[in-house]
């Protein structure tokens, strides 16, 4: 990508931000599954759910921010929009 001239540099990087995006959405739906799992199991479980909501949103911002990197000054595109929502709903379900 780096070698890559203008135009090519652009098209890689769009091309490589499907991957971040779908773990970010992924990630998302693993954390949603999870708040929920916390609220059904096991006082002792409880604590591994919670690790489970922790991580899952780590890895939803880590990958909406690499989505955002590679297409930031792309604001019309409708991924960096679904990015920077995947980001602003990261926010710890266990603070709400």
């Amino acid at each position: 990508v780096l070698a890559a001239g203008p135009d090519e540099r652009s098209r890689a990087l769009s091309r490589a931000t499907d991957v971040p995006l779908a773990i970010a959405e992924t990630a998302a739906q693993t954390a949603a599954l999870a708040d929920t799992l916390m609220g059904e199991t096991a006082r002792g479980a409880a604590a591994d759910a919670e690790t489970a909501v922790e991580l899952a949103e780590a890895g939803q911002r880590a990958a909406a921010r690499l989505v955002l990197a590679n297409l930031g000054s792309a604001g019309d595109d409708p991924r960096v929009k679904k990015a920077r929502a995947l980001l602003r709903n990261s926010s710890s379900r266990l603070d709400e």
